[in-house]
């Protein structure tokens, strides 16, 4: 829990001031996950008594109550659950330990525009995401023979060598990859 808060912080410095208070609401994430959804707990804890049990955790004040809401309400909506085959475990075991992992620019597919991802690369490939949070990555992008050059103002993107493209691969929801 403590690696987790740390790494947590470090990629979400906005949200706590500190790991100890990321700490504490991860931890209470879990209990609260255990009350609303398991069977044998009777008396299922509300949203102000979420609320109230983070009073003062946060270092220069409470935590935002809208924050502790969404948490609340999206716990209450889907319960955490574990992966039940071997491709599920798999998966959530390929982004352990990326070599890097952050926010990068990607032109869109179908609308050519520029758009936030989360990327993890890992044996050689980029995987993106939408969030940081997503299981299931966007697309891939395999990175066999390719150079990188740093881009001299982020904000626009070029491309210095025309026609060069990448190929990646994209799973559709029906669940049929595209490249």
């Amino acid at each position: 829990m403590e690696s987790f808060s740390a790494h947590y912080c470090q990629c979400n410095p906005i949200t706590f001031k500190s790991t100890d208070s990321c700490y504490i609401v991860s931890f209470s994430l879990i209990i609260l996950n255990t009350s609303l959804h398991n069977p044998s707990v009777k008396e299922k804890p509300d949203l102000q008594h979420f609320i109230s049990l983070h009073r003062g955790v946060h270092p220069g004040g409470d935590l935002p109550s809208e924050l502790l809401t969404d948490m609340y309400e999206s716990l209450k909506k889907e319960p955490f659950q574990l992966p039940e085959d071997e491709d599920a475990w798999e998966l959530t075991l390929a982004f352990q330990k990326p070599q890097r992992e952050g926010w990068l620019l990607k032109m869109g597919g179908r609308v050519k525009t520029w758009k936030k991802r989360w990327f993890i690369l890992k044996d050689n490939c980029l995987y993106y995401f939408e969030y940081t949070t997503d299981k299931d990555p966007l697309g891939i992008i395999p990175l066999e023979n390719l150079s990188v050059e740093l881009a001299e103002d982020p904000k626009k993107p070029t491309r210095t060598h025309k026609a060069q493209f990448i190929k990646t691969c994209v799973i559709r929801e029906s669940g049929a990859s595209v490249e």
